[in-house]
């Protein structure tokens, strides 16, 4: 079942109001009072609420262990807009028809582990659904919810964290966007687009997700111009209200972020999708645009079935022993030889061991095949994020067939599940594997030399591979590719230039021209193009580094193991946690709590410096 706020109770759908209600801005602040300590937490999507929530329970405990606030803790939460626990992508007014792309039986925005100081019962997300639906039906693990739905779920969160705030804390929603900072000894002061606040912060934590500018397509926009129309982003979806019905629309990505355009350009403008005899079918509202996406592998996400902890594809060969084992060498890890080789054994024998022609036999006669250089292979890890190549493609023929031939079998074996499907097989343990990659990196590291081929090759596809929507979404995809509403004509990736009033798209296959150009991925933080205002000029005045690895670099910003921000901040505690923190450490853009989990050693950092300063003593 796919479930959304429809299904809960009328009253458990009022607290995002609630919330908003206390949104103030900047100008309504209290005036700066020196007996008072302040702590900043910029960005309010819910890597901000794991924030609050961290530094909120270590206050906790300290007082369960007998300290007290000894003067009044401020904390200033920022954020852009007024949705401060869910950020916009969870927001409540967002349509049912985005879910999330796993099924919601792992997920939870507490930690795995509860902390006993803790003073409220805490609920995963499967548990609170089931405690505030109103439909009488049983919640499954195997289950889907919409994102809105899940921002009810963070919401009620929230809520519980702010009934329950210690004494002498006082928590402020500002809707401001922070765009610098001056450090002055060991306080910080915040820019906010209007003013300096006169703030003096003990303690900062970044936690702004996604909000960075793209500029990749800007060299087709001339001053004055209104055509040809160039879409940055897709986000906030309003800006699409601009492209008309029937028109030829290019989008540059083919990941999640292009599933959202699509489900706003046909459910988003009254088109119905519907099942008849286990098959989607669509009726158009005859207001979608056409559209025709294209990347530079110019391939659709996997779909895959629901999967969960102790019901997924469990890893032969990547094991946590494995993981132990690579990292007892305490050293940075060559990707390409000492990783790749044993991914592609693993995602081979996840293959091979669901064939018919290898039942009964054992792991070690499979791999035993897959080792064995003499055997022709029709499949392994290079096949997965390269099908075009090994599928032998005339790639001046009709690309759009192909991707909907390979579109019907990966929804086929998708719907097998991972337990039975060879592909489905495979794709889980690209995926399980992955997750232990991201281990190992984010450990030690990966030499130089093997550094570049992950991040611009490897790491890129395998997410998109491996971290596809669900077989519902999946299912809609393939149905409007069939019916054209969807066509793939670029089997290799086309450059992007002007041609009078319109994009031109071109490959030495086929040229094609455009009214509307939408960049449809998600762009990460890159201090070399300086594309997002407040980390350029943190960079600009030394209080953060570009992650540079012997002349490497992605344009990340440097964080040391806990997410604390290198430069001449020095010893105060100056935090990354989630995207901002992404190129150091991979792996940030998810929900799970624990993973990359700073907001926990910016809490402990925070509440040593509270206790130095004894702005918590003992009773």
């Amino acid at each position: 079942m796919d479930w959304d706020s429809s299904h809960l109770k009328s009253t458990s759908c009022l607290i995002p109001a609630t919330l908003q209600a206390q949104v103030c801005l900047e100008a309504e602040l209290a005036d700066f009072q020196p007996d008072r300590s302040y702590i900043a937490i910029v960005g309010a999507g819910p890597k901000g609420f794991y924030a609050l929530d961290s530094l909120l329970n270590a206050i906790h405990e300290q007082v369960k262990q007998g300290h007290v606030l000894s003067k009044e803790l401020h904390i200033h939460w920022f954020n852009r807009d007024q949705y401060f626990g869910t950020g916009p992508y969870f927001k409540p007014e967002t349509p049912t028809y985005f879910q999330l792309n796993t099924c919601i039986a792992d997920l939870s925005c507490w930690e795995e582990v509860t902390n006993p100081s803790r003073p409220f019962t805490v609920l995963s997300l499967l548990a609170w659904i089931q405690q505030h639906q109103q439909t009488g039906k049983p919640v499954a693990k195997a289950d889907y919810c919409s994102r809105e739905l899940y921002g009810h779920y963070l919401s009620h969160a929230l809520q519980q964290v702010l009934q329950h705030t210690p004494d002498k804390v006082q928590i402020s929603f500002i809707q401001a966007e922070v765009i610098d900072v001056d450090m002055q000894g060991q306080e910080a002061f915040l820019h906010s687009l209007s003013q300096k606040l006169p703030y003096p912060y003990q303690s900062v934590i970044f936690t702004t997700g996604h909000h960075t500018e793209d500029r990749t397509f800007a060299y087709l926009k001339m001053p004055h111009e209104e055509a040809p129309v160039v879409i940055n982003s897709i986000y906030p979806f309003s800006q699409l209200e601009v492209i008309p019905p029937k028109a030829e629309v290019a989008l540059y990505g083919t990941g999640l972020t292009f599933v959202d355009a699509m489900l706003e350009f046909t459910e988003g403008r009254g088109g119905i999708f519907y099942r008849k005899e286990q098959e989607i079918h669509y009726i158009s509202s005859g207001l979608e645009p056409i559209l025709f996406p294209f990347s530079r592998r110019s391939l659709a996400n996997l779909p895959h079935a629901p999967f969960w902890k102790g019901h997924k594809y469990q890893l032969r060969l990547m094991t946590d022993a494995w993981v132990d084992s690579i990292l007892h060498l305490n050293r940075p890890i060559d990707f390409l030889t000492e990783i790749l080789p044993v991914f592609d054994e693993e995602v081979q024998l996840a293959f091979f061991e669901l064939l018919p022609e290898f039942e009964g036999f054992q792991t070690e006669d499979i791999l035993a095949y897959i080792r064995d250089e003499s055997q022709e292979k029709l499949f392994s890890i290079y096949a997965m994020v390269n099908p075009i190549k090994y599928a032998k493609l005339d790639m001046s023929g009709n690309y759009h067939e192909f991707i909907v031939d390979l579109s019907n079998y990966c929804l086929e074996m998708a719907e097998y599940t991972e337990f039975t499907s060879p592909m489905a097989a495979a794709n889980a343990a690209m995926r399980e594997g992955y997750s232990q990659i991201t281990r190992i990196f984010n450990s030690l590291g990966f030499s130089t030399s093997s550094r570049n081929a992950f991040d611009d090759s490897w790491s890129p596809n395998i997410k998109h591979l491996g971290n596809g929507p669900s077989l519902h979404v999946s299912q809609k995809f393939f149905c409007l590719l069939k019916e054209g509403f969807i066509q793939f004509l670029f089997s290799e990736k086309a450059s992007v230039t002007r041609a009078g009033d319109k994009v031109r798209l071109k490959n030495k296959y086929l040229e094609k021209d455009f009214d509307y150009l939408i960049h449809a991925r998600v762009p990460k933080i890159d201090l070399r193009l300086k594309n997002n205002r407040l980390y350029s000029n943190l960079k600009q005045k030394g209080l953060i580094q570009e992650h540079i690895q012997e002349g490497y670099s992605v344009g990340s910003i440097q964080v040391d193991k806990q997410g604390r921000a290198s430069g001449l901040a020095g010893d105060f505690p100056l935090y990354l946690y989630g995207m901002p923190a992404e190129g150091t450490v991979i792996n940030n853009d998810t929900l799970r709590r624990e993973q990359n989990n700073f907001a926990e050693p910016w809490a402990k950092s925070t509440l040593a410096l509270l206790l130095k300063t004894a702005d918590i003593s003992e009773k």
